[in-house]
């Protein structure tokens, strides 16, 4: 604007100044002119500020996908690391106490060693999933039936500290009832991080409870249900969803090794 000025102001005087004053004239058009000039380059010269800050800003962006990428495959590799860490530490050792099930011949002896495998499944979700997490509790629910064949619960087969409950009627009818027998008869798990705010379907909100959220997942060896393993944990948000999928792979372990004592055989084979 201020070269416009100049170019619009050297040229008007320039005209005004008497015809014997040809220097004053010449001093004016001569301002004028650089005015004119000045205003042809500001805009280029600010269409190259305007292009290289441009070219800077695709160049921060750039770098910042980079760096937003390369955090990723670092958060990735941390996260396989983590996974073979907790792989090592906790399922290897599950597997190598199956294998001495799977060839044990005597029933106490695969008793003994179902039971220990069940003891080293719960120490190894607490580590696994984070030994921090204050009064994280594993426990063990098995399937049973009643005698004349028509009732079905789940009953209490071992826990790290005092079980929730000793006993879930699954034949009563009610809501919670109904969602435990969904759960096994689909082989999947349940998860909430917060049992009071997110309660799950069939959840009976009425009991009082020592823990804010929980996991129950299946416990099934592939053939048929053998129970239900449940972890939980009074701090609302320390489990996860990523916990789950663990817990699940748990109690498969634990299922097959109670079929192994419980000499369950496979009726496709009779």
């Amino acid at each position: 604007m201020v070269a416009a000025a100049l170019a619009f102001g050297g040229a008007f005087w320039g005209s005004l100044v008497d015809d014997n004053d040809s220097v004053l004239r010449w001093v004016l058009f001569g301002v004028g002119l650089v005015g004119a000039i000045t205003a042809a380059l500001v805009p280029i010269v600010e269409s190259r500020q305007l292009r290289s800050r441009i070219k800077g800003l695709e160049t921060d962006v750039a770098r910042v996908r980079r760096q937003g990428q390369q955090a990723e495959a670092d958060a990735k590799l941390e996260g396989r690391s983590e996974f073979l860490v907790a792989l090592e530490a906790g399922i290897l050792p599950l597997l190598e106490k199956l294998g001495t099930l799977v060839r044990a011949r005597r029933a106490p002896t695969k008793a003994v060693l179902a039971s220990d495998l069940k003891g080293l499944a719960f120490s190894a979700l607490k580590e696994v999933i984070d030994p921090s997490i204050p009064r994280l509790r594993a426990n063990y629910f098995k399937l049973r039936f009643a005698d004349p064949g028509d009732e079905m619960y789940l009953q209490e087969a071992g826990s790290t500290a005092t079980a929730p409950r000793q006993r879930f009627d699954l034949t009563s009818g009610t809501a919670e009832s109904d969602a435990i027998l969904e759960m096994l008869a689909q082989n999947k798990f349940v998860f909430t991080d917060d049992c009071v705010e997110n309660p799950p379907v069939g959840f009976d909100g009425t009991r009082e409870r020592s823990y804010r959220t929980f996991i129950s997942a299946t416990a099934s060896d592939g053939v048929e249900v053998d129970g239900m393993l449940t972890v939980d944990s009074p701090v609302a948000g320390s489990l996860t969803g990523a916990d789950a999928t663990l817990v699940q792979l748990v109690a498969t372990i634990i299922a097959i090794s109670e079929a192994i004592k419980d000499g369950k055989k496979d009726d496709a084979e009779d």
